[in-house]
Parts: C-alpha cells; structure tokens; sequence
C-alpha cells in the first residue's frame, strides 16, 4: 500500500480488510525534523506498522530538501551526502529493505486540468505547476472529474507549462544533471552496501526534457541503463512505476522489465494506470489500462517477487485532498485498484498452472 506516513489504526483495519500484507512508508511529508531520518524513529514505525500484522516493504521518499543540492550540484551537497548517508544506515538498523527516492529538484508535475478543455488561461496553470514543483500550498488539490463517470482524475499537458518560470533560478541542463546523480549515486551505493539496504530510482515525471529550467534525464530505458552502470552495484534498481515506463512505449517498457528483472533490481513496481502520451496524458481506473495485464505476465516471467503498490487511482467521492496523497482521499478509487489488481494477479496464477 502507498504513501503510509505514519500508520493509523483506521488505515491499518482498511488495509487488513482488503488482504493486503505490505505497505511502504513515505517520509516526503516527514514524521519528524532534521536534515535526516533517524534510526530509532524509523524502528518505531517499522514496529507500529507490524503491530497491526503487517509488513514494510519500503520507504520512498524523503523531503527534497534532504538532497536538493546534491541534485542541482550546489554548495553544501558534501554535508547533504553525508545526512543521505546516514539516513540510508538508518533505513538498514531499523529493518527497512529498500529505500526509493526520484532524481527531481522540482518535484512531480501535474497540470491538473481537463485534457478537453480548450481556450483556458494558460498562465494561471504555468504558476500553479511551477507551485508545485516548489512543495508549496498550490491550487491543484481539487483534480477536474474527466474521469469514467465523472471522477476525479490527475492529468499533465506539457503545453501548459513548456514556458514555466525557471524554479530554480537558472536553467540545468541534461550534462549537468548527469554530473549531480554520478556524484549522488556514487557516494550512498557503499553505504547501501554495507547497510544491506536496496536503492530504487523513480523515473523523471513527466517524462519531458525539461520543466522550469530544469533537464529530466530520466525518462528512457537507455538512461536507466546508464545509472545502473554508473551505481554499478546490485543493490541499485528500480521503482519501476508503470505510469512512466507505459509512456516510455512498450519496447522500453518490455525491455526494462527483462533487463532489470532478470537481475533482480526490479525492487517494487508501482501501478498505474495511464491514457495518452508522455507529453499529455491522464491518470486513469485500473481496469482502463491497456498492459495490466501483460505486465503482471511479464513480471511472472522473470521471477518478480517484490511489491506491488497501487498508485494515483482515481477519486470516486466527493472528498479531495492532495491529489498524490491517498489518504486524504476518498478510499473508493485505491479500493477498485487494490481489487482489480487482486483479480489480475489470481488470474494469472491459474494460467500460469
């Protein structure tokens, strides 16, 4: 299950009743301060989630402010390498097998509009996703209901947003971005190493060159070949999140999922359902999808046995908080992914019998 902070008796019966076993942890919106996760606070909620008769997969995510400068090859990114450091040591000591995180100073971006809509005011938007980007308070929480029957669903329209003010006060381009993760990755991959703890990368989303002045190198198989190559350790993989690898198209889809399953650095898959191309799409009903069903094939294939997290389902009800937090969201939405995909997977148990 996705974006658990700190798990709460009514998530935990939630999730107990559905039969779901496991659950990542998401420090992006911290449960505590500092400029790194603590060890004896990430045992505690290790231990609350096991309390309730589950399991922590992962924790993804920590505040871009733990590492925006090791990202954007700012001074003081050597004393943010060292709290990375220790966070990862941390994430090992306190029994967490795999820590995630994304390459993206500016964050995730959405323009959260009806793809449909024609004639609207672009300049609202660009300030709206370029809010966002920042972590700020933003105008996107309440999603435009162009979903199946009207519900609420994220969306992304480059056209929006191609000409967005720089966030970061200058552009960073594609070379330079390269320069940061080698730094980056270079330095935590012995300190995963020897913690024992897995490093899945996110791919950039959306998958475009550019936003806001800054290059999103990661957005094709041969870049995630390239990282894996420059971490050059069997402790780094991926989230392979299927609402960005689908857009990469399924040549570089397929092929990742062999490359990196193969070698077992496919580390947790999210799910995610998506319609349209990487310059344009939205986020759609499980059931919606067009490669559900040959991923989970795939995954069978080449001895996937990691998590499976639903992700970004659409919102059925009338209750609407942060569009990437489910939580603050009406349930119905995540209750059909988690359901569809506990049909998927039966299913393809009983074929592969």
């Amino acid at each position: 299950m996705h974006g658990i902070r700190e798990i709460t008796e009514e998530q935990a019966r939630y999730i107990n009743q559905l039969g779901v076993t496991h659950v990542n942890l998401n420090q992006h919106w911290p449960t505590q301060d500092g400029p790194f996760l603590a060890c004896d606070e990430l045992r505690r909620l290790r231990e609350r989630v096991e309390s309730f008769g589950l399991q922590v997969a992962a924790l993804e995510n920590v505040p871009i402010a733990h590492y925006d400068k090791l990202m954007l090859g700012l001074p003081g990114r050597e004393q943010q390498l060292e709290n990375l450091q220790k966070t990862i040591t941390n994430v090992g000591r306190a029994g967490i097998p795999i820590f995630g995180f994304h390459f993206l100073p500016s964050g995730v971006w959405r323009t959260n509009r009806p793809l449909s809509d024609v004639g609207h005011d672009q300049g609202s938007d660009k300030t709206a996703a370029h809010t966002l980007g920042r972590e700020s308070n933003n105008t996107l929480t309440e999603l435009p209901r162009s979903g199946r029957g009207g519900a609420a669903v994220s969306t992304f329209d480059y056209e929006l947003v191609k000409d967005a003010p720089l966030t970061h006060g200058r552009v960073y381009t594609e070379d330079e971005m390269w320069e940061n993760f080698t730094f980056l990755i270079r330095g935590i991959m012995p300190t995963a190493e020897e913690a024992g703890v897995k490093i899945a990368m996110h791919p950039d989303d959306p998958l475009v060159p550019s936003l806001g002045g800054i290059a999103r190198p990661f957005r094709s198989l041969e870049a995630f070949e390239r990282a894996r190559e420059i971490a050059d350790s069997q402790m780094f993989g991926l989230t392979f999140c299927l609402g960005n690898w689908a857009l990469m198209g399924s040549e570089d889809m397929y092929a990742g999922l062999e490359s990196f399953g193969r070698t077992g650095q496919l580390h947790y898959v999210h799910f995610q359902a998506v319609r349209g191309v990487r310059e344009r799409f939205e986020e759609v009903f499980f059931d919606e999808s067009e490669v559900f069903p040959s991923v989970v094939r795939a995954l069978r294939q080449v001895g996937f046995e990691g998590a499976i997290v639903p992700a970004h389902a659409p919102s059925m009800g009338e209750d609407q908080g942060h569009w990437e937090y489910p939580w603050e969201r009406d349930l119905m939405g995540l209750t059909h992914s988690v359901g569809y995909l506990q049909g998927l997977l039966r299913g393809s148990e009983e074929v592969s019998e």
